[in-house]
Order: C-alpha cells, then structure tokens, then sequence
C-alpha cells in the first residue's frame, strides 16, 4: 500500500512539474526569437487479424494489419527570456 500510495504521489507531482514548465512558454511574452522543436517520445506497432470473405478447408481466412504509432513531443522555446 505505502508502495502505491508512493507511486501515485510521485506521478501527480511529475504531473504539476510538467504543467508548470509547459505553462511558463505559454505566459511568455511575444517575442522575435521563439523557436519550436520536436522530440520522439515513443514508437510501437500493433498487430491485430482481418477476417476476410474467403473460406479455405471451411476455415475462414484472415490478412495481418500492422499499424505503427509514433508519438512526437513538440517543445517551444524562447530565446528572449529563456522560457521553454
């Protein structure tokens, strides 16, 4: 219980931090020198079955979908006041 109770904690402050940063570029004042800038954040495939209109020995017959996700973090950053 303490361990979960540890986690939870761990995760709702990490939360607060992140907002907290992601809100400092948002109140930032227009300046000339903001620059955007991406990161890859994860990358995975799934794989799941089509079934298809086509019976071979009774059996029905199926196709493979792989789908790829890639996910991208876009930061912003400005170089007036040093907020990101």
């Amino acid at each position: 219980m303490r361990k979960k109770f540890a986690a939870v904690t761990l995760a709702i402050t990490l939360c607060a931090c992140f907002a907290a940063q992601n809100a400092g570029a948002a109140s930032c004042p227009p300046h000339e020198h903001t620059r955007t800038f991406s990161e890859p954040a994860a990358h995975y495939t799934t794989q799941h079955k089509v079934y298809r209109n086509l019976y071979l020995d009774g059996k029905q017959l199926y196709s493979l979908c792989t789908v790829t996700n890639d996910v991208v973090l876009y930061h912003m950053y400005c170089a007036d006041c040093g907020k990101s």
